[in-house]
């Protein structure tokens, strides 16, 4: 896959554009959140994946630099 930033990566077949790739803080990689689509803040988790160059905790440092990633976010998992 590539992401809307131009970042390659490698995700399950049952990912599809509009999925969002996370980073959740406690987590060793990034995952994947899929939208229940009724606006609400409720998603379903649909596994893990490899993003190239956010895999040692490089988004961790941006983040906390400012740069490049959005901030944090609340998500109810189902």
């Amino acid at each position: 896959m590539r992401t809307a930033g131009g970042r390659l990566g490698i995700v399950k077949k049952n990912v599809r554009p509009g999925d969002l790739i996370c980073i959740l803080f406690g987590c060793s990689v990034p995952v994947i959140l899929r939208s229940d689509g009724d606006g609400s803040r409720q998603y379903e988790f649909l596994g893990e994946s490899y993003v190239h160059k956010v895999m040692d905790g490089e988004a961790a440092a941006k983040y906390r630099r400012g740069r490049e990633f959005s901030g944090p976010h609340l998500f109810e998992l189902r």
